[in-house]
């Protein structure tokens, strides 16, 4: 998961268009994860997480949606016009020890030998310290939580746990399935109820 840090640093830093990306094992080009412009979240929001390109994370980018990540450290946290693309920068202002922001929106699956790297905008003014960096933050799977391959195995097995399912499936009658469970680090996620609906399913059908 993506990380803004300041660190021991009493001035303020902004951050602004950063992005994620995972090499492999020698050091080749797989994807870019994130592509992250920190803005304010439209009134249309609903709308733009369904029709924007997905590589953008566009629902998971908003200013709003930063909070402290727990590193030990305090700070101000606050949005700046002074943005290097869109209208904000996320601003960390006065920190005392290592303090961090982060989006539980961003976390993502890492592969075993593979490279992460994240590079993007940052401006200081009056930085004292350590300064300010960007960083990764790696979580491990809780012990209930399997990690699962996005195929369309996986998905069928997914379908098939819905409630009630054989009793549609008995009775010859249509059933919703536009909202799935899925436990694992494979999948697009979302915290709470990950959206793999008939848009995804037809991908893999």
């Amino acid at each position: 998961m993506p990380v803004l840090v300041s660190d021991g640093n009493s001035g303020s830093v902004q951050f602004d268009d950063f992005i994620v990306e995972e090499y492999d094992a020698d050091g080749n080009f797989v994807r870019r994860i994130h592509n992250i412009d920190p803005d304010p979240k439209p009134w249309d929001w609903w709308m733009l997480y369904e029709t924007r390109d997905s590589e953008a994370t566009p629902f998971v980018s908003y200013t709003a949606d930063w909070g402290s990540t727990g590193l030990g450290g305090s700070a101000s946290r606050s949005t700046s016009g002074n943005a290097h693309l869109g209208s904000e920068a996320l601003t960390i202002s006065g920190a005392s020890g290592k303090y961090g922001l982060s989006n539980e929106k961003l976390k993502f699956a890492i592969k075993q030998g593979h490279q992460y790297r994240i590079s993007g905008w940052i401006k200081g003014s009056g930085v004292t310290g350590n300064g300010a960096n960007l960083a990764l933050r790696w979580y491990g799977f809780k012990s209930w939580d399997t990690p699962k391959p996005f195929t369309r195995a996986t998905l069928e097995q997914d379908f098939f746990d819905i409630d009630n399912l054989q009793f549609f499936i008995g009775a010859n009658v249509p059933v919703n399935i536009g909202d799935v469970w899925h436990h694992g680090g494979q999948l697009p996620q979302r915290p709470g109820r990950p959206r793999l609906g008939q848009r995804h399913a037809g991908h893999h059908g």
